[in-house]
């Protein structure tokens, strides 16, 4: 037997390789995709290892030994069929059949590698096993999609289908040219990752997670989930109710009823009926720090009639004190800059004179922790009373707000404020944190007017995010 390896860029280059060199009897024992690179160029290739036994060789070289020239080529470039019809028809007529009589001819029997031929690919028994097991894989995905939902069920119709797409796979590969079998590869792949993308959305979803949880639960589970709350905050949640709520109390209503009143309890206010003298914002860069103690100032001085004066410390971003000194002179307060820890002197002395002075700090990245050195170095004395509001945005990812909480500590924050209420959909950081660092909120910006957007914080405001009862301005 005669073994080769042929290796072109595309499938019906190889088996017209293997067709020139080896003949329409040949086997097709393997099909390999190298993804490394064919040639000099690196382009992909197919690589066909075909056989044909020593006997079938020796008759395609008699016929074709007895063509030349155009006669050899056009034979070459002719389907298989007519190859093989040819190489019969040149053999019996010029050479004499020898048959033995009452001679059995043992047949040694081993291991198959294959049963297709290049003569038979793309033939109609092909194309019914095909049919057969996608047949097979639409029950497998009728199943998926109309079963109870359970992750078992699921699970097992997804590996029914897969193992129906191998034995597919394994059969089309031989008829890879095929364009009809292509397109039926091109569907298979397609149901492939359906099933693929239903399992990892069974295996993702938090409610699977949670299955400990009564069914009744699942609706208040969800809308906690879409709000932004954390899947552990949530799941302490329900798992709490459920052992507080009766059985026979089990619906929604009062099951999110007995959430808001658990929520109520559990989130601090700020109390601002009594703001320090000093008033400070910091937190990271990019989260509305400035734009908040604007309103906050305004406020004051619009609705409370307070007479008010603001300082920034941030010299490093561009622009920073020039926007407070116009915020400054529309509002007609004084204004200044913190350079050094000893101008909080000069603030001191001049208090009097003010209600409240807001400063802005320096905002930060989460990479560079060295920023916080500066904001060190420019805090106001431990004697002077002063309020000092961490500002985040409501955009921002639960992880980070955790890191820059942790990266600001050592500011002794009062409270958080969280902005860009208007820019999300999902609250629920709002919760989680508060309820992670257990630190009172303080206030909102909702917009970007001032001072309209400026809220104090309250805790109806906080249910009204969560479960988005009203509109949120």
């Amino acid at each position: 037997m005669q073994v080769k390896k042929f290796e072109a860029t595309n499938m019906s280059e190889a088996l017209e390789m293997v067709k020139i060199h080896l003949g329409p009897d040949a086997i097709i024992l393997s099909v390999k995709d190298n993804s490394a690179g064919f040639g000099l160029m690196g382009k992909k290739s197919i690589e066909v290892t075909a056989a044909i036994s020593q006997k079938q060789l020796e008759r395609k070289q008699w016929a074709e030994g007895r063509l030349s020239g155009d006669d050899l080529l056009k034979l070459r470039k002719s389907p298989a069929r007519s190859q093989k019809h040819f190489i019969e028809k040149s053999v019996n007529r010029y050479l004499k059949p020898q048959v033995v009589e009452n001679v059995v001819t043992p047949v040694q029997r081993g291991r198959e590698t294959t049963q297709t031929r290049y003569i038979d690919i793309g033939d109609d028994q092909l194309g019914n096993r095909v049919d057969q097991l996608l047949k097979r894989m639409g029950s497998s995905v009728s199943q998926t999609i109309t079963g109870d939902g359970s992750a078992t069920r699921v699970k097992q119709a997804a590996r029914n289908a897969l193992d129906a797409f191998e034995r597919t796979n394994n059969v089309a590969r031989v008829a890879y040219g095929d364009p009809e079998v292509e397109n039926l590869r091109a569907e298979v792949q397609e149901l492939k990752k359906h099933l693929f993308d239903l399992r990892k959305q069974q295996s993702s979803n938090p409610w699977v997670k949670s299955i400990d949880l009564p069914p009744e639960f699942k609706e208040c589970f969800d809308r906690l989930i879409r709000s932004g709350l954390s899947e552990s905050v949530v799941t302490a949640l329900l798992q709490q109710a459920r052992e507080e709520v009766r059985p026979e109390q089990y619906k929604t209503a009062l099951i999110e009823a007995w959430v808001v009143k658990k929520l109520l309890s559990d989130i601090k206010i700020s109390d601002s009926s009594r703001p320090a003298p000093i008033q400070i914002f910091i937190g990271p860069r990019g989260h509305g720090k400035t734009t908040h103690l604007v309103k906050m100032a305004s406020h004051y001085v619009i609705h409370e009639n307070k007479k008010v004066a603001i300082f920034t410390a941030d010299q490093n971003k561009v622009g920073a004190t020039d926007q407070l000194r116009i915020y400054a002179q529309i509002l007609n307060v004084p204004f200044g800059v913190i350079r050094s820890a000893q101008d909080w002197e000069n603030v001191r002395q001049n208090m009097a004179n003010f209600d409240y002075v807001f400063v802005d700090y320096p905002g930060s990245s989460i990479k560079n922790i060295n920023e916080m050195s500066e904001i060190r170095r420019l805090l106001p004395p431990v004697t002077m009373e002063k309020d000092i509001h961490l500002t985040l945005s409501v955009t921002c990812k639960d992880d980070d707000a955790i890191e820059f909480a942790e990266r600001y500590k050592f500011c002794n924050y009062k409270d958080v404020v969280f902005t860009f209420l208007d820019e999300s959909v999902n609250h629920g950081l709002v919760y989680n944190f508060s309820k992670m660092f257990s630190i009172p909120l303080h206030s909102f910006g909702v917009g970007s007017k001032i001072p309209e957007d400026f809220e104090f914080a309250t805790r109806e405001r906080v249910i009204d995010l969560i479960f988005k009862i009203s509109k949120l301005w």
